[in-house]
C-alpha cells in the first residue's frame, strides 16, 4: 500500500480506497481457511470405529465410576466450565498474524470435542443407580477420545497462554477427573493439578461451573 503512485495517493478518496481494497484482495487469496469439524460427528464417528476396550480396562472405569459417583457432577462441571471460559478467552485475543489465529482456531476444535465428549460421560453415567456394563463401555470409550485430545490441546505453550487462569484450572481439573473415570493421571496433568487449589482457584470454579455454556468458534 505505502508503495502506491503518488497519483493514486493524491487522487479522490475513493480511488485510493478501491486500490487499497485490491490489494487486499490479492492477499486474501492467499489466506488459509481453518475449518473446525462438528464436534458432534468426531465423538458419533469415534464412538462407531473405536475398538471396545478390554473387560479389564472396563471393570477398571466401572469400579471408578461407582467410587467417585458422588464426585463426578461438580468435577465435571468444573472441566466444563473451564472449558468453555478458555474458548472464549481465545475467541478474545487480538491476534498478530494468521499463525497465531490458525491456532487458536485449531486450540478451539480440540477443546470443543472435550466438551461434547464430557457431556456424552454425562448422559451415560447414572446420578445415583450403578452405571450399566453397556454404558461403562460406552464411558471408557470417551475417556480414551478425551485423553487423545488433551494430550494435543495445546502444542505450544506462548507465554500469554501460559499465564491463564483458566487454562492451569482446566488442566488441574482434568487432574482431578481423569482418576474417577479409571483413567490414569498423566504427567502433563499433575503439573496442573499442584495449582488446582487455594481461593483464586476455588473462586474460578464456581464462575466456571455458572458460565459453562459454550459459544461458536471464530470465524
Amino acid at each position: 500500500i505505502a508503495l502506491l503512485p503518488s497519483e493514486v495517493w493524491e487522487s479522490d478518496v475513493a480511488g485510493l480506497a478501491a486500490a487499497i481494497a485490491k490489494i487486499e484482495k490479492s492477499y486474501d487469496k492467499t489466506k488459509t481457511v481453518v475449518k473446525v469439524r462438528n464436534p458432534n460427528e468426531i465423538v458419533d464417528d469415534f464412538l462407531q470405529v473405536e475398538e471396545a476396550g478390554t473387560e479389564k480396562a472396563v471393570s477398571q472405569v466401572k469400579a471408578a465410576i461407582t467410587q467417585h459417583q458422588r464426585e463426578l457432577p461438580p468435577t465435571f462441571d468444573a472441566v466444563l466450565g473451564f472449558v468453555a471460559l478458555e474458548v472464549e478467552r481465545l475467541q478474545q485475543r487480538n491476534y498478530q498474524t494468521d499463525a497465531e489465529r490458525d491456532e487458536a482456531i485449531r486450540q478451539i476444535g480440540v477443546l470443543l470435542v472435550l466438551d461434547v465428549a464430557i457431556r456424552t460421560m454425562q448422559l451415560a453415567i447414572p446420578i445415583q443407580q450403578p452405571i450399566t456394563t453397556e454404558d461403562a463401555e460406552k464411558v471408557e470409550k470417551l475417556s480414551r477420545l478425551f485423553k487423545r485430545k488433551f494430550q494435543v490441546w495445546p502444542r505450544a505453550n506462548a507465554d500469554d497462554l501460559v499465564d491463564s487462569t483458566w487454562r492451569f484450572a482446566l488442566i488441574g481439573a482434568v487432574t482431578c477427573l481423569a482418576p474417577m473415570i479409571g483413567v490414569p493421571a498423566l504427567y502433563g496433568f499433575i503439573g496442573g493439578g499442584a495449582v488446582f487449589g487455594g481461593k483464586k482457584i476455588a473462586d474460578a470454579v464456581k464462575f466456571a461451573t455458572d458460565t459453562k455454556t459454550l459459544i461458536p468458534p471464530p470465524s
